[in-house]
């Protein structure tokens, strides 16, 4: 604090407004008064860097330290700007970036040309059957629940072949989530000889894939209910 007073206290710019105190006289003001200053704004680069080094805090606490002991027109978005451009902040802490786009789809021409499908399960026994492949067409909302003995990549493929594209034809896109199935090379092989273009949800927009997540939930509420 004391250097950033010398600086302040020692400019003619600052005599000639403030007059001349002693730093020991500013420092103990703003202490036990709780003053806040109006500085001319030359000032702010030096104040800005000497507070903000101590520990390089974040944009609010930076504002908060400065704030509370110094003024000047704008200075909340000149701080936040100079914050967030901080070299030292942004290679020592951790940016966790977790928003990401929604996906954009093209508008289906007609039924059965994007499908989006979901894994379910485990559910109940029945029949040898444990999983179900949720399958909602995105034009029609028309929905499937294809029963499953197993999640395995190979299954659920033929099974999805077998009653799905068989039933209903060979859809041009097919959207689901990340679950490694979905994502395994055989599926992915699977997709490429049918001409089927894979999309799969961002990892913090499952919301992109929210038809078939609704089917998802209201066949295991029915799966558990009938169960019970």
């Amino acid at each position: 604090m004391k250097s950033v007073l010398r600086i302040l206290t020692g400019s003619d710019s600052f005599r000639r407004i403030y007059g001349t105190f002693s730093i020991e006289h500013y420092l103990q003001e703003w202490i036990l008064e709780d003053v806040v200053r109006l500085f001319p704004k030359e000032f702010l680069r030096q104040i800005f860097e000497t507070l903000h080094n101590l520990s390089h805090p974040g944009v609010k606490t930076t504002i908060k330290l400065v704030g509370d002991r110094f003024l000047w027109p704008g200075y909340k978005k000149q701080f936040a700007e100079w914050t967030r451009c901080s070299v030292p902040c942004q290679r020592g802490k951790i940016q966790r970036n977790t928003v990401s786009t929604l996906g954009k789809y093209p508008v289906p021409r007609h039924r059965f040309d994007h499908v989006h499908i979901d894994l379910v399960g485990p559910l109940p026994l029945s029949h040898g059957y444990i999983y179900a492949l949720a399958c909602v067409d995105r034009f029609s909302r028309w929905p499937e629940a294809i029963p499953l003995k197993d999640i395995k990549s190979e299954t659920v493929a033929f099974e999805f072949y077998a009653h799905w594209i068989s039933g209903f034809g060979v859809p041009e896109w097919l959207t689901s989530d990340q679950g490694r199935q979905l994502e395994s090379r055989l599926f992915r092989d699977f997709a490429r000889l049918f001409g089927v273009k894979v999309v799969h949800t961002t990892p913090y927009h499952p919301q992109e894939n929210g038809s078939v997540e609704r089917l998802h939930r209201q066949l295991k509420s029915a799966v558990w209910a009938h169960c019970n």
